[in-house]
């Protein structure tokens, strides 16, 4: 059986692509996409939609993240982020709301996510008992969290020491909203996939 986890994409998506697919359109020859990037205001407003949707300051996307529109430095964990955003379609379902620069993204506290991702909501009182008495529970949901950020373990672990993760900063709860909005995604066309199937 798969893991929730095993879900999101393990591959980031290059912002530049990412930009193109919102602002400017699917279907598009290179032409066409590159007359639109060549727009006087093309890049104050990919800067604008990078730091909205990842909840980023705009002058961190500016200034550090390269000078072209391939944004060639920034990290790869918000690649990886920007791949769950267009898994779970919430580029195209708020693509006027983003472009507008009023998008502003949910949120998911790490236990909000480990509940999700692990199943712990559907658990009775004893069976969560019983899996938060595990000694390995605690570096287990370290590791789905250090996956699903991009974040390695130990910065991770310094996070907090239960299920809470609380000192976790508050920016990245959004990172979570966006894996648990893509695993959701991918499930409900894995589980149609096997139906048709059947």
């Amino acid at each position: 059986m798969k893991t929730l986890i095993s879900y999101l994409p393990l591959e980031g998506v290059k912002p530049r692509n990412f930009l193109r697919h919102l602002l400017i359109g699917r279907d598009c020859t290179e032409i066409e996409y590159f007359e639109a990037e060549t727009v006087s205001c093309y890049r104050t407003q990919a800067i604008k939609v990078l730091s909205r949707v990842l909840c980023v300051n705009p002058t961190t996307v500016r200034n550090h993240w390269g000078k072209t529109l391939n944004f060639e430095l920034m990290p790869s964990n918000y690649q990886l982020v920007l791949g769950y955003i267009e898994t779970a379609g919430i580029n195209q379902k708020y693509a006027s709301l983003i472009i507008k620069d009023k998008y502003a993204p949910s949120r998911l506290t790490p236990k909000e996510f480990l509940d999700y991702a692990l199943g712990l909501d559907k658990l009775t009182t004893e069976e969560i008992k019983l899996r938060l008495s595990n000694n390995s529970f605690f570096p287990e949901c370290a590791r789905i969290l250090s996956q699903v950020s991009g974040f390695g373990y130990r910065t991770v672990m310094n996070w907090g020491c239960d299920i809470r993760f609380h000192k976790m900063p508050q920016e990245y709860e959004y990172v979570l909203y966006y894996a648990s909005e893509a695993i959701k995604v991918r499930q409900t066309f894995n589980t149609k996939n096997m139906v048709v199937a059947a």
